[in-house]
């Protein structure tokens, strides 16, 4: 096998996911059913083919249907479809602002996209996992 092409499988197996995670400057708007009020933006945390992570003052229980608006940079937004895989209330902050404004950070597992969107999404997100991996490698 290709050592190049093995330095890249070996970036993208780390973590248990089908899919590599990335910190981009991607934000996102959100729709919970049954209403269709947008809330947003809110910056991604991390991003990836088949999922995003995001903090939120607002618990969203798990299963929960979500219309995600990905606002790519110098692109149309992609819209898609998920759902709530965990909802975890973030302890690092001291109780006092804990109980005044809790913060959640919420797993969003993607699906159902248009294939247009799902191909502009899919070139994007490996671009940026390839300018990873030559940025490491230059280092």
């Amino acid at each position: 096998m290709n050592k190049t092409l093995a330095k890249v499988k070996s970036i993208l197996s780390k973590d248990k996911r089908r899919t590599e995670r990335l910190s981009l400057p991607i934000t996102i708007f959100y729709t919970l059913y049954p209403h269709s009020e947008w809330t947003g933006p809110i910056p991604v945390e991390e991003i990836g083919g088949g999922g995003l992570k995001f903090k939120s003052k607002t618990r969203i229980k798990k299963n929960t249907e979500i219309n995600l608006r990905i606002d790519i940079p110098h692109q149309p937004p992609i819209n898609v479809r998920g759902e709530v895989v965990w909802c975890k209330k973030i302890s690092s902050l001291t109780t006092k602002q804990a109980k005044l404004s809790p913060l959640y950070t919420i797993g969003i597992r993607f699906y159902k996209m248009k294939y247009s969107d799902r191909q502009r999404f899919i070139t994007y997100i490996s671009e940026k996992i390839l300018d990873e991996f030559l940025s490491k490698k230059e280092k």
